[in-house]
């Protein structure tokens, strides 16, 4: 029998190959260069100038809807294929105009949020916001507006009075909107005041304490979570000791407070202490339950451009979870200028990445931000470089919008943040392993 003796060399050299793919297919916070144009997507609305990417969701089967504002255009919905490309078979080319008239002159509308509805097996777009119309010389009077859209991106005539599709009422307006599990959408705004409207674009009159469909609950809310038993999360401000702090608010199902849930109905956090700020722009929930909650805080001396990106976990019951970074709470500085954390999401492993617009000179206006951190709290060293990544794109780059998305070619997690700059519409998409 003749045998054969393998050079250990030969051995040594195949395991540092073996070792040198193996990271290089591990790449956390890096680009997906299967999106878009090596990992990010923009595209031009002329004119230019005085853009603003305000929500954006991913549908059931992945696609991307996002609303973008511009001052002399109006308002556009913009639905991307998963590879980043425009998809054709929504409008035509991918992109819808609307009528919301975003200028200078009343009428005028600005559309905050977007969530999809299903209906008779069909998802449909639903968009809220605010309208304002002439209420007498130099006066306006403002209101919520909701439109709904098919999945064609035609108007959807089956909501609303008399076929329109749009939804106008005198009750306050939207910076969120989000659908029950009875189909119910209920929005959110200042004062964190809800609104609820029945599937077809009525009041529900059997919301609120007036039965007139709305109900306040603080101070500002930016963010509402839909829960299953029907209650409801509302993200924002609260006032606290002359603070308006980082803040979570839970109500009842039929909008009346759910006293119970944290202190009074309200699970807070103060990131600097007394006299400081915080906002949450985005609240979600984590593998375990938990509540997230993403967005800016800064010191009581501090200039309404001296942001840091903040986070905060709460349990289902309100409290402060110190299992994350010891006391529930935890900031990001990049470094050192103005930063502003607009969204957070959570992986299947429970790390946290919190996302937003960050300054990183004095001489740039602002980049895509993400940092991600651990369960724990701790910032994730593996992910990009010692836990943070940016995008730049032009100048100019603000991203409002975060999700996570389940790629079925490597049933891996991967992060698409929207936003835009002076290039116009921009996406990124990056790995998280």
């Amino acid at each position: 029998m003749t045998t054969h003796q393998v050079n250990p060399l030969f051995l040594a050299l195949a395991f540092f190959a073996l070792v040198t793919v193996s990271k290089a297919q591990s790449c956390p916070g890096c680009l997906d260069t299967n999106f878009g144009n090596a990992g990010t997507q923009y595209m031009a609305i002329p004119p230019s100038g005085q853009m603003s990417q305000n929500d954006m969701i991913l549908q059931s089967d992945g696609k991307i809807v996002s609303v973008v504002t511009q001052r002399y255009t109006g308002t556009t919905l913009i639905r991307l294929n998963t590879d980043g490309t425009l998809d054709s078979t929504f409008a035509g080319d991918g992109t819808l105009e609307t009528n919301w008239h975003f200028e200078t002159t009343l009428p005028r509308g600005y559309p905050y949020s977007v969530a999809a509805q299903f209906i008779n097996g069909e998802e449909r777009l639903v968009v809220a916001g605010s309208w304002s119309v002439a209420a007498g010389k130099n006066s306006s009077v403002t209101m919520l507006r909701v439109d709904r859209y098919r999945s064609n991106g035609a108007i959807d005539t089956s909501f609303g009075p008399n076929g329109t599709g749009t939804v106008l009422v005198n009750k306050p307006y939207a910076l969120a909107v989000a659908i029950q599990s009875d189909n119910k959408i209920i929005t959110v705004g200042d004062g964190q005041a809800v609104v609820r409207l029945n599937e077809d674009g009525t009041i529900d009159t059997a919301f609120g304490p007036n039965h007139d469909g709305a109900t306040g609950a603080g101070a500002s809310g930016w963010s509402i979570k839909a829960l299953a038993d029907g209650s409801i999360l509302i993200g924002g401000s609260c006032s606290q000791n002359n603070s308006d702090l980082m803040c979570v608010t839970k109500l009842n199902a039929n909008g009346s407070v759910f006293t119970s849930f944290g202190s009074g109905g309200k699970a807070i956090a103060n990131f600097y202490g007394r006299g400081s700020f915080g906002r949450a722009f985005r609240i979600d929930l984590d593998p375990l339950g938990n509540i997230i909650a993403g967005g800016i805080a800064r010191t009581k001396n501090a200039g309404i451009n001296e942001n840091n990106l903040a986070a905060a976990r709460f349990t289902s019951t309100g409290q402060l979870d110190t299992g994350f970074n010891g006391s529930g709470m935890v900031t990001y500085d990049f470094v050192g200028l103005n930063e502003s954390g607009r969204d957070i999401v959570a992986q299947s492993d429970g790390k946290l990445i919190l996302t937003g617009s960050v300054q990183l000179s004095s001489s740039d206006t602002a980049d895509f931000g993400l940092v991600r951190f651990n369960f724990d709290g701790t910032v994730d060293t593996t992910f990009g470089t010692n836990g943070s990544t940016t995008t730049n794109f032009e100048k100019g780059d603000y991203t409002n919008s975060a999700r996570l998305w389940l790629d079925p070619t490597c049933t891996c997690e991967k992060i698409l943040l929207a936003g835009a700059s002076y290039a116009g519409p921009s996406f990124a998409r990056y790995r998280t392993q």
